[in-house]
């Protein structure tokens, strides 16, 4: 018998989370699916993710990218990426983006980027666009730095979406990744893309 390694490998596709125990050729190990979406967090707290060797999923494969942002009010904004290769997750690449209302701040496509964390910034780790970073819904790093010099500096996640500038001062809490393969996952964009035009 076959074990399924990856979400979209599972018998039946499930609807809504599913907690699944995979079967890498390894260890078994337990992962986030919603149908054919597969998370690559490490963790859910984490925007650091699982490069293509860790899931055992080919580097020829072509993955497609559905990123969840997820603000401290609760509100989860979603964008779609026709690409994203995660063979050497130090050095990303990430395709065009397809639309979704969490829009592009990391202006996608790239290829190459740095998975890091400016000192001299108020950001946790992630895949930013070059430039100063700012993050939402916290103090600044200078205003910290100007407060008390002697103190941690608080770090939180910046994205800002170009759909809800709302958002802009409400601090990100999560960004999660997920991965198909199949081109059918991709329908709930276009589902979404065609109700916001009715």
């Amino acid at each position: 018998q076959v074990c399924p390694r990856l979400c979209w490998e599972l018998p039946s596709i499930q609807t809504g989370w599913v907690s699944a125990i995979l079967w890498p050729k390894r260890t078994p190990r337990e992962v986030t699916c919603i149908g054919d979406w597969q998370q690559i967090n490490r963790n859910a707290k984490s925007t650091d993710i699982y490069s293509a060797t860790e899931i055992e999923l080919g580097s020829d494969s072509k993955l497609w990218l559905k990123l969840s942002v997820i603000y401290s009010n609760e509100e989860t904004l979603v964008s779609y990426f026709d690409e994203i290769n995660i063979v050497n997750t130090m050095s990303l690449k990430v395709g065009n983006y397809l639309g979704g209302n969490a829009g592009n701040f990391w202006e996608a496509p790239f290829t190459g980027r740095r998975y890091h964390m400016d000192r001299e910034s108020n950001c946790l780790y992630f895949y930013y666009a070059p430039g100063n970073c700012t993050a939402n819904g916290i103090t600044t790093y200078k205003d910290q730095v100007e407060l008390n010099a002697t103190a941690s500096i608080r770090r939180a996640l910046s994205w800002k979406s170009e759909c809800r500038s709302d958002l802009h001062n409400t601090r990100v809490e999560k960004i999660l990744y997920r991965v198909s393969v199949n081109k059918t996952a991709l329908q709930e964009m276009r589902d979404r893309a065609a109700n916001r035009q009715n």
